[in-house]
Order: C-alpha cells, then structure tokens, then sequence
C-alpha cells in the first residue's frame, strides 16, 4: 500500500470556457479512486470541492490555486456540493492557506459544522457572483445527500453535478443520508437546465447530458422492476438479505454491502408509492387491495 502522502491523482484539465478541473485521490467508494475539484472563472475564481484528505494531493491542488493567485486572480469562495469525506478532506488545509468564504447548504453545513462553520449558506436559485464574467448558478438537488448542490456555469454551459451522477460506477443511495424519489426527482430537472456537460465529482465529463441523466433514470427504474419482479415470484414475502442476490445478481458480491442500502432506499421508496407493503415477519410483499 502507498503512503498516503505519495499518492497521485490524475492530470488536471481544462473542461473549456473557464473551468479547470483536477482529480484528486481520495478514499471513495469502489470503483472510482479519484474525487474532481474544480477552479472556476478565469480571472476571479470559486474553488468546488476541497476534497483530497491527503497532504501531497492537497499539495497539487493548492499549486494552482496559488498560480491563480499570483496571476492577480482572486478567489471569491470555497463551494462543496455536499459534506461526505471524499469531498470536504481538504477543507481545512486549504482554508489555513486561503482567505475566502465557505459556501454550503444549510444542511451540508449542520453536518460539516464540527470540521468549519459555513460563512455563506447557499440555496435553490442563488447566484456566485464572478466579477466581470456570467455568474455561477446553485442548484438544490437533494437525493444523494440532502444538502447536495449543483453548480452551474452558464458561459461555458458545464453544470459541476458532484455525486447526481459518475462516468466511473453508479451513485449510492443510502437510506440514512439520501432519498430515491428525492434522487430521481433532482435528476429530472437536471434536464431542464440547458447544461451542455455535464462535470461529475467521479469520472470525466458527460458530454451528452439528456442521454446521462435518461440512462441514470432508466437504470434506477429497471433496477425498482427487479424488485417488483421479484417480490411477485414469491408472493408470501421477501426480507431485504433475501432480495439482494436476486436483484443485484448482475453486481459483485464485493459490492453487495453497499448495493444492500441501494435495495433498502428503493424499498422505501415502493412503500412511500404504496406498491410495497411491509407485512410483519414476513418481510416485503407486494400491495394488494385490501392488505394492510
């Protein structure tokens, strides 16, 4: 195993029109390794999410920070789309070094408060202003996390969507922290925003935005008919431990854990949607009229 402060991430790039994104190495979940953070703007600049918890990639991160700095540029904020580990692990570091506002949501900043208090809580429809150029747009897209944020740049078009979706495996949806319909609800109007890519926390960009978001939607949803297909083969009742090999049989039992909290967010979901009932010790089975 590498020492942590030798690990490197991958090479920064230029997303196009103002955007430099670096991937940095964090202890995510399987199969993505790496967490983007992004500089935004040209000239003035918003830093999105100070992830890496490890010195060497805080390092690089910093390393074009500071060039942006020494180039007369001013960094107007510190943003992170939500408040798991393998996106706020740098946090601190880089604020130490840097005198700039931190922007969350309020629910992010409930959960981050032990680390740094939030000096700006940002909300559905506010606006990130980078002087002399188009603004950044926030987006409200709870699901993942309930304090997740987007951020939308309209001069470029490039929408930073942090864990709504991933070019590297498929975002977990955890009963404690997330919410399936909320998920699928953010996902839809992602659509409507206009984005031309898409820039995720994991992976590069999704230049197809429409066929990204449709493809996540319709993976959920497939993924929910397993489900209701599988609940209708035994109709005296499934537990949750009983559903997961024949729901995920197309996932590695490595990732059987995680997928476990997925099957639960989804049963909760078919419950809410009163086509799932909960039937006392026998597990899950399928609504019916008249059944309680």
């Amino acid at each position: 195993m590498r020492d942590a402060k030798s690990l490197i991430g991958g090479k920064a790039w230029s997303s196009g029109d103002g955007i430099a994104v670096i991937p940095l190495t964090t202890p995510t979940l399987p199969p993505a390794t790496t967490t983007n953070a992004f500089l935004v703007g040209r000239r003035d600049f918003l830093v999105v999410e100070p992830a890496s918890p490890y010195e060497g990639e805080q390092e690089r991160l910093w390393a074009l920070v500071a060039k942006r700095l020494a180039g007369g540029g001013r960094c107007v904020g510190i943003a992170v789309t939500h408040h798991h580990p393998d996106h706020v692990g740098g946090l601190n570091p880089l604020l130490r070094r840097l005198s700039a506002p931190l922007m969350a949501h309020g629910k992010t900043a409930e959960l981050i408060r032990p680390m740094r208090p939030v000096d700006r809580f940002l909300e559905d429809g506010d606006w990130i202003d980078l002087e002399g150029e188009a603004c950044v747009r926030v987006f409200h897209t709870p699901g993942h996390a309930r304090g997740h944020l987007c951020f939308y740049h309209p001069e470029s078009g490039s929408m930073i969507v942090g864990d709504m979706l991933a070019s590297v495996g498929t975002i977990l949806i955890t009963p404690e922290e997330g919410n399936m319909a909320d998920y699928l609800a953010s996902l839809a109007r992602l659509k409507e925003v206009g984005a031309t890519k898409l820039l995720p926390a994991h992976g590069t960009a999704l230049l197809d935005p429409k066929s990204a978001v449709d493809g996540t939607i319709s993976h959920r949803l497939a993924r929910e008919a397993k489900v209701l297909q599988a609940l209708m083969r035994h109709p005296h009742g499934r537990s949750l431990q009983s559903l997961l090999p024949e729901v995920y049989d197309d996932t590695p039992i490595l990732y059987h854990k995680w997928a476990a909290l997925s099957l639960e967010s989804h049963l909760i979901k078919l419950v809410k949607d009163e086509k799932v009932v909960i039937h006392g010790e026998s597990g899950y089975l399928l609504s019916a009229p008249g059944r309680s």
